[in-house]
């Protein structure tokens, strides 16, 4: 399962978990995001350290500096990192050939699920949650002029 809303991955992953252990829940966050550097350091529990990220994302919603009280990292089995690039190309490319007027976290959790279905070695599943309509993101991620301005 891949996700990157917090309490939706949390709550998910946990009760998948207690269904199935071998279930490997992943979390698909903004190259921006601070997320990935709580996971894989020894402060993923510690809300108070505060790491400092110098990348920017335009994908709203999606990223955070220090994680929140409702993200349960003991569901969590990786951590991996998304850029708006490949978060808003997914958006577009499901808009185009799925009818799918996404926004940017589904983007996120879309490429990021066709990433991990790509690196399994034998057949199994890949879930994950299209958690955003595209319609509040018309002005940005579905608007060439401004994606040649910011990308």
């Amino acid at each position: 399962m891949t996700g990157s809303t917090f309490g939706c991955i949390s709550g998910t992953g946990r009760f998948l978990k207690e269904c199935n252990p071998k279930i490997q829940v992943i979390l698909a966050d903004p190259v921006s995001s601070n997320i990935y550097n709580y996971y894989y350091s020894n402060v993923k529990n510690d809300l108070s350290f505060n790491l400092v990220s110098e990348e920017s994302s335009i994908i709203e919603g999606a990223g955070k500096s220090q994680p929140t009280k409702c993200l349960d990292f003991s569901v969590i089995d990786e951590v991996i990192k998304i850029s708006d690039e490949e978060a808003i190309y997914t958006c577009h490319q499901l808009a185009n050939d799925e009818g799918l007027l996404v926004g940017g976290s589904s983007g996120i959790n879309v490429f990021a699920a066709k990433f991990i279905a790509n690196r399994l070695e034998k057949k199994g599943v890949v879930v994950t949650v299209l958690c955003d309509s595209g319609i509040k993101y018309i002005s940005k991620i579905y608007n060439q002029e401004f994606l040649r301005k910011y990308l």
